[in-house]
């Protein structure tokens, strides 16, 4: 499958989810083809990965959400690569790396992916946040008055 992002681009995700990133992560990916397409590129290399997406077929290292958060606890997956899933109602203490290959606008969602990774965890003393995107620098909340 191609990559719909250029090879250089997903040779810098790996490089650098290599150097900082944990045992276990979730990458936000912005289609259902870049998360299935990551984790393709990301098992092929070694890491063993999943997509997680509204169309789970099985396919392309997709699995569905129990089952990929599942194996992500138990170590068995490095990073699952998700799709307009996973924002909230998740509660994976153990992630200890967030990933953001998509854009996000939204302050909330932006709130909601980051904090997948800031659940307190025996022998974890932070998470890693590898922001390929620049969404941090639109993350800014203007209260309403």
């Amino acid at each position: 499958m191609e990559l719909p992002v250029p090879q250089e681009r997903a040779d810098l995700i790996l490089k650098h989810h290599a150097k900082l990133g944990g045992e276990r992560t979730l990458a936000f990916c912005a289609s259902i083809r870049h998360a299935e397409c990551m984790a393709n590129f990301f098992t092929a290399r070694g890491v063993p990965a999943a997509a997680v997406h509204s169309e789970q077929t099985g396919a392309n290292h997709a699995l569905d959400r129990s089952t990929a958060i599942a194996e992500l606890e138990r170590g068995h997956l490095k990073a699952v690569f998700a799709v307009d899933m996973l924002n909230e109602g998740i509660d994976i203490p153990s992630l200890d790396t967030v990933m953001f290959l998509r854009p996000t606008e939204s302050y909330v969602v932006f709130l909601q992916q980051l904090g997948r990774g800031l659940r307190k965890y025996p022998g974890k003393s932070h998470c890693t946040v590898i922001d390929f995107i620049g969404n941090y620098k639109r993350a800014h909340y203007l209260p309403r008055l």
